[in-house]
């Protein structure tokens, strides 16, 4: 694998951009905002996402699940899982007791919630699609009770 360098300022510059695309009125520019935010927080080789930023970027996640777009609360739900797996400061706080307990139900809150919002989106498909095909079927319908009102007498 071949590693650039690119400069701080514009590494922050970047960031800052991808940031406030996050209230973009575009939702697939904020579905791949917070896509790219999930891969820079787990990018494990070298810290993407500066530490200083986290409390920024899981603020934006959180505001994010109130989406519109099933498919930005889903992606938002993502990050916020990659921010608690690949926190900067995680094996410090793999210690014991209350703390341990709490981060582990909020990793099951995030994947509970994950999951709901698939089978909603599951749901939403499938309701498309049937209606989708009622119209369809409707109008053959209608079209077949008017010829048999023509063939009576």
């Amino acid at each position: 694998l071949a590693y650039f360098s690119i400069a701080s300022a514009t590494r922050k510059d970047l960031l800052e951009t991808l940031l406030t695309r996050s209230l973009d009125k575009s939702v697939w520019v904020r579905y791949r905002v917070l896509q790219t935010l999930t891969s820079l927080a787990q990018a494990t080789r070298v810290a993407a996402l500066p530490r200083d930023q986290w409390s920024r970027v899981l603020e934006i996640a959180t505001r994010r699940m109130q989406d519109s777009a099933s498919t930005t609360r889903k992606a938002s739900m993502q990050l916020v899982r990659a921010l608690i797996e690949h926190h900067p400061y995680g094996p410090a706080l793999q210690g014991s007791g209350d703390e341990r307990a709490k981060a582990q139900q909020l990793l099951h809150e995030v994947t509970a919630r994950f999951r709901k919002l698939q089978a909603e989106e599951a749901a939403e498909a499938e309701a498309q699609i049937a209606a989708a095909e009622g119209n369809t079927g409707e109008g053959d319908d209608e079209a077949a009770a008017v010829a048999e009102e023509d063939d009576q007498p």
